[in-house]
């Protein structure tokens, strides 16, 4: 019976090896966050004006990510994104 628990895991090696080792580097794993680029404030304001301005009548979302943290999110008042929902 133990061996057949076992199994289930099989070939996820790889995966359970990157996720350990992204706990051990990224607290956003553990505190459900995301982490953001350090720039400059005007920087990251004036790539949210320009990501706002003119966006296309079906986009709800524009998430802009680099080196896998986040740049800028813009997003209607009414609805939310939460950490999760980037990944």
């Amino acid at each position: 019976m133990f061996s057949h628990k076992n199994r289930i895991f099989v070939g996820t090696e790889t995966s359970l090896d990157s996720l350990c080792r992204n706990f051990n580097i990224d607290p956003s794993y553990f505190l459900d966050t995301v982490l953001c680029l350090k720039l400059p404030y005007h920087w990251r304001s004036k790539i949210g004006n320009i990501l706002k301005s003119n966006p296309p009548k079906q986009l709800l979302f524009a998430v802009l990510l680099a080196k896998g943290k986040l740049i800028t999110l813009a997003r209607p008042k009414k609805h939310t994104l939460f950490p999760s929902g980037t990944r």
